[in-house]
């Protein structure tokens, strides 16, 4: 995200503006989903991990699967898995091709640490009804493919829920970190011998999920990656710049709704937590949105949290209302002592409910001189590589001059705009050609001044 990198002489202006995040720069994440099961990246990943991997070390075909149980926090572990089914409420997960099963027959390797173990459920069931299986666990490691066989003992059978897992999660323990589990190669086999191979069951079939967020956001995309559709994606819908984040509100892969969330945070078992550093105090904030709710009921939200040393200071929700057109929200902010800022969004719950977001801006009181005519300025990116785009605005017709200067006051360029009418402007300054460091826009409006300093990379 954009730093807070605005510097405006104080006895030049009354109102500094900033652009702090305008959606322009976007980040591609990439991650195999093994096809036909629920796997433990689609909870970790929305903590910055993945503990379940494709593996090319196989016992059967090119791959194997690998999971690993990992550290999250200082205190907390996360269980690597794959599931078919739901073992909490008995939802069979795949149909079986056989009329009983007798055994559940496979190939692991395990690195066991000490006072863990590794888990193998199967529940099988006719008609809805449990008739056989059993949970099963690895207490020793084996550096080589092995051979597993458990009996299940169902007499008769339509279908199953099957899962393995590091740890003993049936039990509420997430395992020690150091243990892993691969396995290959499964099948059912049947009392007379027939066997019927599971689905992916020697875990040939992956889907290589690709998503973008903004960059240095999160967004609810880290829970979608099973699903149909991501909630938040990049629109050329934009209010300025190229692009703004687009919120929706979607099927998730567990066919409930899944909101769009967007925060400049990260997700945590507690919420969501963390934020962006700001070095200055706003006076304001604003930005613009639209917003498209398919139920009446429904309302998306969004919410600014500041704090100072971990403290909470103040807060401003945002109570977005129905808009076809990008609509202006502002608010002035009393945060002496922040150091910090959480920013949050909603989409709502209804389903296809649309939240767009564009042009944050922190507004800064920076003196007082009501004789110049430039009340808003603000560079984005800033820093900024091959260019940067200047927004200002004019409070009463003058004639415009704009300068690119370097360190030394050289002018690097110019641009005349004649006489131009109180309003909102924009123009594009080209800076690939460029040395990183310093640069300042000098703005020249009537024989009156104003410099905005901004950083090239």
């Amino acid at each position: 995200m954009k730093k807070l990198l605005l510097y405006l002489l104080p006895f030049l202006t009354t109102t500094a503006f900033c652009q702090f995040q305008d959606f322009e720069n976007w980040t591609t994440y990439n991650v195999p989903v093994l096809d036909g099961y629920q796997v433990s990246n689609n909870e970790v990943i929305a903590l910055g991990f993945q503990n379940t991997f494709r593996s090319d070390d196989a016992q059967d075909g090119d791959f194997s699967i690998r999971m690993e149980t990992i550290a999250v926090t200082e205190t907390d572990t996360a269980f690597g898995f794959f599931l078919s089914g739901n073992p909490d409420d008995g939802t069979a997960g795949q149909a079986i091709m056989l009329s009983d099963v007798d055994s559940i027959i496979g190939y692991y390797k395990c690195n066991i640490m000490p006072n863990d173990s590794c888990t193998l459920l199967c529940q099988i069931t006719e008609s809805g009804n449990l008739s056989g299986g059993g949970v099963f666990y690895f207490t020793q490691s084996q550096a080589n493919w092995t051979r597993f066989a458990f009996a299940l003992n169902a007499a008769s059978c339509d279908s199953m829920t099957f899962a393995m897992a590091t740890g003993d999660p049936i039990n509420d323990f997430n395992g020690i970190p150091g243990t892993w589990l691969m396995a290959d190669n499964i099948i059912l086999k049947a009392a007379n011998g027939s066997t019927a191979e599971i689905v992916n069951h020697s875990f040939e079939e992956w889907t290589d999920i690709t998503w973008e967020d903004p960059e240095n956001w999160t967004t609810s995309n880290l829970f979608a990656v099973n699903g149909a559709d991501f909630p938040a994606l990049r629109t050329t819908d934009s209010y300025s710049g190229q692009y703004a984040l687009e919120l929706t509100t979607v099927v998730s892969d567990f066919g409930d709704t899944l909101p769009g969330i967007a925060s400049n945070g990260v997700f945590t078992d507690d919420g969501i937590a963390g934020g962006e550093a700001i070095s200055m105090n706003p006076a304001a904030i604003e930005l613009y949105y639209k917003y498209d709710p398919t139920n009446p009921e429904d309302f998306a939200f969004g919410n600014f949290v500041f704090k100072g040393n971990g403290e909470f200071i103040a807060e401003y929700p945002i109570p977005f209302s129905q808009s076809d057109e990008y609509q202006l929200w502002t608010s002035p902010v009393t945060a002496q002592g922040a150091d910090s800022v959480l920013i949050t969004f909603f989409s709502g719950d209804a389903l296809d409910s649309k939240l767009t977001v564009d042009a944050i801006n922190f507004l800064f009181t920076v003196g007082e001189n009501d004789l110049i005519k430039i009340s808003k300025v603000v560079s984005y990116p800033n820093p900024a590589s091959d260019y940067f785009n200047v927004r200002y605005s004019i409070k009463e017709a003058a004639q415009v001059e704009i300068l690119l200067l370097d360190i030394n006051g050289k002018t690097i360029e110019r641009k005349s705009l004649g006489k131009l009418v109180a309003n909102e402007y924009n123009d594009v300054f080209n800076t690939s050609h460029l040395a990183s460091g310093n640069y300042f826009l000098e703005f020249i409006m009537d024989g009156e001044k104003i410099t905005h300093k901004v950083m090239i990379n």
